[in-house]
Order: C-alpha cells, then structure tokens, then sequence
C-alpha cells in the first residue's frame, strides 16, 4: 500500500483488517513502524479474502476500499478412507468421500468407480507379503 496522499495529523501506525465468506472484517495486523507492506501468514489455502488497510492519526482511522484476493489451493487435508467391495474376482467397487478440508475449490462430487483389474499371480503374492 501506499501512504495516504492527505493525512490530516501525524500519521501513527497502520492497521489491516482481513474478512473472508462475507463475516466482519477482523484486525490481522497493527503496526506503528508505519512500513507500507507486510506478509500475513497462516491462512487458509484456497480462500477468499478481502482484505482492507487503515491509516490511522490521534484524530482517528481512515480504511482503504477492500482488496480482494484468493489464496492459492493446497492439497487436500483430512481425506477420508474409501469403501472397497469386492464385486467378483476380477473387480472392485470402489466409493469415496470429497475430502474434510478440500484446501482448494470445493467442486469435488461424491463419486463411485468401478474399477475392473485383472491381478496376476505375481503381484497377488506380493501384496500378501
């Protein structure tokens, strides 16, 4: 960001307020170094943010127009295990869950897979090893 063009007093510190899914907006951030950036760490991958700063003097604050921002995706977290029927010797069926904590765009959809595999004896003796 960038120091206000008009300040009316002495400028005393900044504040960044963060919000995301249309809650309140909440302070992240206040610093009375008066430096013009700063990296906010520990958020949640794949979501967004707006994001607003405030110039404040002894008269009081002035917030920015929001900015608005998505963090990047990450890898899912929390995936839950999948079901696993036996339909025949040679196949599968094979049903799963969309993940806990997606970490990313929530468009996963519940989905079944038949799965058809024929295993050699080889690699069954390996798989009971």
């Amino acid at each position: 960001w960038s120091r206000p063009l008009q300040i009316n007093g002495v400028l005393k510190f900044y504040s960044i307020f963060l919000s995301h899914d249309g809650s309140e907006p909440m302070l992240a951030y206040n610093s009375s170094d008066l430096a013009e950036e700063h990296t906010l760490r520990n958020l949640t991958p794949g979501t967004s943010y707006s994001v607003t700063v405030a110039a404040c003097t002894g008269g009081g604050c002035t917030r920015s127009p929001p900015s608005h921002v998505q963090t990047e995706e990450s890898t899912p977290e929390n995936v839950p295990e999948p079901l696993v029927i036996p339909l025949s010797p040679h196949s599968l069926n094979i049903s799963w869950a969309p993940p806990e904590t997606p970490n990313g765009k929530k468009d996963i959809q519940r989905a079944s897979h038949k799965c058809c595999a024929q295993l050699n004896m080889k690699h069954a003796e390996l798989l009971t090893e």
